[in-house]
């Protein structure tokens, strides 16, 4: 057999690369060993003026002058081939991968390392991005970019105190690049990021979101899922209750039929009724109405609403709660949020409330309610909700919850792990 060398450092052709592929699927390059240079080393030959940023990343360069677009792409394409298959530069010197994630190849499932190199990757972010805009340099949509995935990894982590220091900065440079309006039209996609970290903050610390959403919706790019009630949707039976909606009240009332819409079309969509919803829209619908559930009414001990508006604006925030996952993939509790549904359901209620309060409490139990202490009060109080209204099977309780926005993929699962517990709980009482 001819064996001909490839230098993997150079640029190699359609046919020779399908040849690689062919002889590996076929085994023929089992047990050969080549020895050569270490690809990283030879990058950092071809780019010697290009010194590492942070320790383990020496692909990535510590040039901090702004670059232009076709810059930006020649540094994408020069560190193609050398890292693992994960998008690796975000647009400009400072890398998404100087965070402290390693991304497992299988599962795609982020972890996070805590130890002095995370520190030292976090710390040498921070002085690039430090160093560019004291320089007074043009802010550039990348370093902005790099700013929100700051944000996001501190609320991953559950540390919002620190994730909070870095989206107020990057309201400044929204301010340094123009103001909203010019983001949305030139970049639709960071604007729309942008609105959701500010949501998310907003839930987490139980204060008002700090951008206004009406620049949100005047935005022609910004288009949004149809989520307004139509004859042709069948809308869960509580929104069409008279007397509900009566409770409810005009403003909280659209909302409510907004999220029951969206929930709708997201159960449809999954059980194959109707075509895959578009990615982007429906992130800015949800976002949308985040935003205009925490304006109606902030998430703060002080809320002027009567017993089914509290319960209604609780449930549809957890909802939207669901949505907001971070890096790893997860959302994590709201202690906010937690709360305040235990503060909801400790309060004596009418017999008009208890199918609300049994939704909300199902809602909590599949997003929110994660610590298992939780139990202690959830459980004592879905029992009793369920003894008033007569729910002993699970076919029973799906009924009930369905009557109100409810996504079967998203609940399903943890709410039937609540029911068993439930009924664990009822047999001993019962047994009493």
């Amino acid at each position: 057999m001819e064996f001909t060398f490839i230098d993997n450092n150079k640029d190699i052709d359609s046919d020779t690369r399908s040849l690689i592929r062919h002889r590996a699927a076929k085994g023929w390059n089992l047990g050969r060993k080549i020895n050569r240079a270490s690809r990283v080393k030879a990058f950092e030959r071809q780019v010697p003026d290009k010194p590492s940023t942070t320790t383990g990343l020496g692909h990535v360069s510590t040039r901090t002058s702004h670059e232009d677009s076709k810059d930006m792409f020649h540094s994408r394409r020069d560190v193609e081939g050398v890292l693992p298959p994960v998008e690796p530069i975000i647009g400009d010197s400072v890398s998404i991968l100087s965070l402290p994630i390693e991304v497992a190849q299988k599962d795609r499932v982020l972890l996070y390392d805590a130890n002095i190199s995370a520190t030292h990757h976090i710390t040498q972010v921070f002085r690039l991005i430090n160093e560019r805009i004291s320089r007074g340099e043009r802010i550039t949509y990348p370093t902005m970019a790099v700013v929100m995935s700051l944000s996001s990894y501190e609320s991953t982590r559950g540390r919002y105190d620190r994730g909070i220091i870095h989206l107020l900065g990057l309201y400044q440079m929204i301010e340094m690049r123009g103001g909203l309006d010019r983001i949305g039209s030139e970049k639709p996609e960071i604007m729309q990021k942008i609105y959701r970290a500010d949501l998310d903050y907003a839930l987490r610390l139980g204060s008002s979101p700090k951008l206004d959403i009406e620049l949100f919706e005047n935005t022609k790019t910004m288009a949004r899922l149809a989520i307004s009630p139509t004859s042709d949707l069948n809308i869960p039976f509580t929104t069409s209750d008279q007397r509900f909606r009566e409770q409810l009240g005009t403003d909280l009332r659209v909302l409510w039929d907004s999220v029951a819409v969206l929930s709708r079309l997201v159960n449809e969509a999954s059980a194959g009724e109707r075509s895959k919803l578009p990615t982007t829209e429906f992130l800015r619908s949800h976002v949308w109405l985040g935003h205009k559930l925490l304006k109606y009414a902030p998430l703060s001990l002080s809320r002027s609403l009567n017993r089914s508006q509290s319960i209604a604006h609780l449930g549809l925030l957890t909802i939207i709660s669901s949505f907001l996952c971070g890096l790893d993939r997860r959302v994590t509790e709201n202690s906010i949020l937690s709360k305040m549904i235990q503060m909801e359901a400790s309060l004596e209620s009418n017999g008009e409330d208890q199918e609300l309060l049994l939704w909300l409490l199902f809602l909590g139990a599949a997003v929110i309610l994660q610590d298992p202490s939780h139990d202690t009060w959830l459980i004592p109080k879905t029992w009793e909700i369920m003894q008033m209204l007569q729910l002993d099977t699970w076919g029973g309780m799906m009924g009930a919850l369905s009557k109100f926005p409810w996504i079967n993929d998203f609940y399903e699962k943890e709410s039937l792990a609540l029911y068993y517990r439930v009924s664990h709980y009822g047999g001993i009482q019962s047994a009493l």
